[in-house]
């Protein structure tokens, strides 16, 4: 791991302090009922970057993601060991629906709820009280300007949702999240299920969305972690084997358990 480089990209700036924040995971253990998923994760994840986990399937990445928002604990029988802080809070003691509008989740398929475009991204921002309609105007277009949908949609906010395709509606989902001005954005394989020209989209967006929040991202392709992200752990049965800046990581790799997963020798 090249620390001096982590810490570089870990040190928040002014505006750092203000909006995304790091988050900070310590001896991190994750059961599901008797048979344990995670081991020890420790990691310091740097705030306004992007931060992609890969890995084979079934290595820890979406549960490790899942902690993260403690959405692990919807889930019958898992519990967790350790700590995760999002700056200097632990999450463990917040209020999780206070904590899950801090810390916001993208799934892998988009799942608009049934509703307008307008409604969709608004639903959130009525939840934290905003009622006057100008004000949710206001919220809900700069989210889809945030979401780079807002010239695609503007003259069809009051259409059904699930009327946009599915990189816009994976567009959308985002624009749901950002609208309530979350810290950190999580983004379980989000563009697994769409095309290349939606895919690249996508990608473009995190870039975006890095100077205002701190994203997560799990991916099953390589490349993609390669091209839009600053910093990489890799993941092999549950456990973390390298994490450093992405460039490091895909060149100059400090592990052969790492050189031996990105050059396709296994996974």
């Amino acid at each position: 791991m090249n620390a001096a480089r982590l810490d570089a990209l870990a040190r928040p700036t002014r505006q750092t302090a203000e909006v995304g924040q790091t988050l900070s995971i310590h001896r991190l253990n994750l059961f599901y009922g008797a048979q344990q998923a995670l081991f020890d994760i420790d990691l310091e994840l740097p705030a306004q970057r992007i931060t992609a986990f890969i890995g084979a399937s079934g290595c820890g990445k979406s549960s490790l993601l899942r902690c993260c928002n403690r959405l692990h604990e919807l889930i019958d029988g898992c519990r967790m060991q350790g700590e995760i802080r999002l700056g200097e809070r632990n999450i463990q003691q917040e209020d999780v629906t206070e904590l899950r509008r801090r810390i916001g989740m993208v799934f892998q398929k988009p799942n608009p709820f049934p509703g307008s475009i307008w409604q969709n991204v608004a639903f959130g921002l009525r939840i934290a009280g905003i009622r006057r309609k100008r004000d949710l105007d206001e919220a809900v277009e700069q989210a889809l300007q945030g979401a780079a949908l807002w010239d695609e949609v503007k003259d069809r906010l009051h259409s059904p949702a699930f009327g946009l395709s599915g990189g816009q509606q994976q567009r959308l989902v985002i624009a749901r999240a950002i609208a309530i001005e979350p810290q950190v954005l999580l983004l379980d394989e989000p563009c697994s299920a769409l095309d290349p020209i939606s895919t690249l989209k996508i990608e473009e967006l995190m870039f975006e969305l890095k100077s205002r929040f701190t994203l997560l991202i799990v991916t099953h392709n390589m490349q993609q972690a390669a091209r839009v992200s600053d910093v990489t752990a890799f993941m092999h049965q549950g456990r973390v084997v390298e994490f450093s800046p992405t460039d490091t990581l895909f060149t100059r790799p400090a592990q052969q358990q790492t050189e031996d997963y990105i050059t396709g020798r296994y996974g």
